[in-house]
């Protein structure tokens, strides 16, 4: 019983043809998955490709940026106040997110996973990006309020969770519900 799996030639040259590739070896996946009965109900990330890439490059972006500045921040300010702890819970949010949706990336299945699988990627980066910006600009609010200078670390952590939210909530909202082929 083999565990390797045949993926067809692509249809297309260059990036396209690799995108198809991709999405082959997901479906070829998932069909093994469903025959060894462990598929499970899936959802499809339905996205045309290049928006796709475009908008994975920019969650990944804000996901680095906003760990980095979160780090800082901590780094800088320790724990002592509410905000700094919902920064760490941010930040480690954030972390666990990627690393499962890098999980999901190497086992083939990011782009048709699972209802869990779906949350614990995307669902629990994105949340924790938003909280992240959210917390940023409150405190950057308040800094302006006093006429204090804003701090990198706190401008960091909040571009980042922005550019998290808006890379990963179209991502997070554009799958549906079944295996879906033939995306172009």
């Amino acid at each position: 019983m083999s565990t390797v799996q045949e993926v067809p030639a692509p249809t297309a040259s260059g990036l396209p043809g690799i995108f198809h590739i991709h999405r082959l070896a997901t479906e070829h996946h998932v069909q093994w998955l469903a025959r060894r009965k462990r598929a499970g109900v899936r959802y499809t990330l339905v996205m045309p490709s290049y928006p796709l890439m475009m908008l994975t490059l920019i969650c990944d972006i804000g996901w680095i940026v906003q760990l980095v500045g979160g780090i800082a921040s901590i780094a800088s300010y320790g724990l002592g106040s509410m905000p700094m702890r919902l920064v760490l819970l941010a930040t480690l949010g954030t972390l666990v997110g990627a690393v499962f949706a890098g999980h999901l990336t190497l086992m083939r299945e990011k782009l048709i996973a699972t209802l869990r699988q779906r949350i614990l990627s995307l669902g629990v980066a994105s949340l924790s990006a938003l909280v992240a910006a959210i917390v940023g600009i409150l405190q950057l609010a308040l800094l302006a309020r006093v006429g204090m200078p804003w701090p990198l670390t706190l401008v960091t952590l909040t571009l980042g969770g922005t550019l998290g939210v808006l890379g990963g909530l179209p991502l997070l909202l554009s799958y549906r519900r079944g295996v879906i082929c033939n995306i172009p």
